[in-house]
């Protein structure tokens, strides 16, 4: 089984996104699902995680800096995502987490299609 930490602010979306990796991933998944402002540090000692799913717009809190965390403290593979965020285009966001640290980067209208098989070309 494979642990997989995701982390989105909005409830419906990370119940989506959790969904469709169960159904669509052909393997065995558990997923630890939080909402911005996590403890990542912590997550990261008490889950062996295999992979983490992050949206780079939160509130309170840019998923840039959870990439700064977790790349500090493991060697966890990242894919971020991000959609447009007023006149800033998804690109933008993308191509900093990429610099920051992220494995893998998405556009959220690229999300139900290509995560799964981008999570299983990852895990398998």
């Amino acid at each position: 089984m494979y642990h997989i930490l995701l982390i989105e602010n909005n409830e419906i979306e990370r119940s989506s996104i959790s969904n469709n990796l169960t159904k669509k991933v052909s393997c065995d998944l558990s997923f630890t699902l939080v909402n911005h402002n996590v403890n990542n540090v912590g997550l990261i000692d008490e889950n062996k995680l295999d992979l983490v799913v992050l949206n780079l717009n939160m509130p309170n809190v840019m998923g840039y800096e959870e990439i700064k965390t977790f790349k500090a403290d493991d060697d966890t593979p990242i894919i971020a995502y991000s959609g447009a965020l007023g006149e800033v285009e998804p690109d933008s966001f993308l191509k900093i987490a990429e610099l920051l640290g992220a494995d893998f980067v998405l556009p959220s209208e690229k999300l139900e299609k290509e995560l799964p098989l981008l999570v299983e070309s990852i895990l398998f």
